[in-house]
């Protein structure tokens, strides 16, 4: 028999906190919060339990979180997504679904979110500060979405936001950022993401943008911006406009199309069943075929697309922990009275 299980416990050795700070448990299918074990039935009563730095971990189940404001430093963790499609890395089936608006206000500067299911109906990332991670997250639904509340400094820019390994689904939305109205991005780190949607960035916005895929109409970037676009996959588009697109600023990307042409190493024209691997995955699929168009073309030598560079993309969205990916019992005792089990572990 196998069970689905995750190894909330192995946190400890994984992450990188101030000696003081504490991982707190959360499982909305447990009957009864434990206070003296830092385990909860509610997200309200972890966040209210955490203090300034601590790591919230979100076991995955079945039933989703709803709306939270943070006003903390918080870490969250949860377990990814498509475990179903993905063999061998996860014996747990379920997400940290999250399908009510997370707010980050005042005093939550420097948190991080990993590992999170954003879903229907309304599962989505509201920033009114700044210096915000996230992670390893899959973002469903038109609804479901990464975007400012509201002005976030004197000069209404969001700045240091990294969103890295992501996945946005299919979408009529207008952008992964579709709610930013018209917020400046400062120094925005977007790398190793997948996204079925369209991305707009507003004018005036600087940063990174390496290693994604973008499979859908449009990418935009706005007015008086400066980004480094490279080693990135540009899908079935319709329309790309890149400002200051010359030299050192556009290379090294591939594109099944010709809208930005083929000098600095960009590759157009390209057939997309030259560029992966075949696998009925979500996500897998879009792996990089070995001695393919993308294999080692990128800036430095790196894949192009979201499984290059120095932060792959990771299957699933799986955080930086150990994981249980198979359990194992016969499930009856031995004459000795003890229950054999076999537990496999990995890193990831």
């Amino acid at each position: 028999m196998k069970k689905n299980v995750l190894l909330p416990i192995l946190l400890m050795l994984i992450i990188a906190s101030p000696l003081s700070a504490k991982v707190i448990r959360v499982n909305n299918q447990e009957t009864v919060s434990k206070p003296e074990e830092n385990s909860y039935i509610t997200m309200i009563e972890a966040y209210n339990a955490a203090g300034h730095a601590d790591t919230i971990y979100l076991e995955p189940t079945a039933v989703a979180h709803g709306n939270l404001e943070v006003g903390k430093r918080i870490v969250f963790i949860g377990g990814g997504y498509f475990h179903d499609q993905n063999p061998d890395l996860n014996a747990q089936p379920f997400s940290s679904l999250v399908t009510g608006t997370w707010t980050f206000k005042l005093g939550s500067l420097g948190s991080k979110l990993i590992g999170l299911s954003f879903s229907r109906p309304g599962g989505s990332i509201f920033l009114e500060v700044n210096d915000i991670e996230i992670s390893n997250c899959y973002f469903s639904g038109a609804s479901s979405s990464i975007g400012a509340g509201r002005r976030i400094n004197a000069q209404n820019n969001l700045e240091n936001l990294t969103v890295s390994g992501c996945f946005f689904s299919s979408t009529n939305s207008s952008s992964w950022n579709n709610v930013f109205n018209n917020v400046s991005l400062i120094n925005i780190v977007f790398i190793n993401n997948i996204s079925l949607r369209p991305v707009n960035i507003a004018n005036n916005s600087t940063g990174v943008f390496s290693n994604n895929l973008i499979q859908s109409t449009t990418f935009s970037i706005g007015e008086n911006s400066n980004f480094q676009v490279h080693n990135n996959i540009f899908l079935d588009m319709t329309s790309i406009t890149i400002p200051n697109a010359i030299g050192s600023n556009l290379s090294h990307n591939v594109a099944n199309h010709a809208l930005f042409g083929t000098a600095n190493n960009n590759q157009a024209n390209v057939p997309i069943g030259d560029l992966f691997i075949v696998s009925e995955s979500t996500d897998g699929k879009y792996q990089i075929k070995e001695g393919g168009p993308a294999d080692g073309q990128g800036r430095d030598g790196v894949d192009i697309g979201p499984f290059g560079g120095a932060k792959p993309y990771k299957l699933s969205g799986l955080p930086d922990i150990p994981v249980v990916y198979q359990l194992t019992t016969t499930g009856v005792s031995n004459s000795a009275g003890k229950l054999p089990i076999t537990i496999k572990v990995k890193a990831n």
